[in-house]
């Protein structure tokens, strides 16, 4: 697959992300931006990985922008402890090691144990 083929597509595919995010979050609609976070990382990973590091740039900026909005709504929402512990491992589930949701994991372990 050629690159140039597809980088309209992987373009307007950041776009709809970046906006599903602003959407929910604009309504603070906490648990949604979490939701949606948990959903669309699946479909961020199955985008092509690239030999040409330059070309996984949308990639890793989609993974950058679920990322930060999980750790915005996990500070904006009230959740409750069960539920923190519930999204914790979601996000271990779906993310590898040294992930972008590591920072989302850390911040929930840190209010839990408080």
């Amino acid at each position: 697959m050629a690159y140039n083929r597809v980088s309209t597509h992987l373009a307007s595919f950041r776009r709809v992300v970046n906006e599903g995010v602003k959407c929910l979050q604009s309504g603070e609609q906490w648990s949604a931006v979490v939701d949606y976070t948990i959903l669309a990382w699946g479909y961020v990973q199955g985008t092509p990985v690239w030999d040409n590091p330059a070309h996984n740039s949308t990639r890793k900026a989609c993974f950058k922008i679920l990322a930060s909005a999980a750790l915005n709504a996990l500070k904006s929402g009230r959740f409750a402890p069960d539920n923190l512990k519930e999204i914790r491992q979601k996000f271990k589930k779906i993310s590898p090691a040294a992930s972008e949701l590591d920072v989302c994991i850390k911040y929930i372990d840190k209010s839990t144990k408080d």
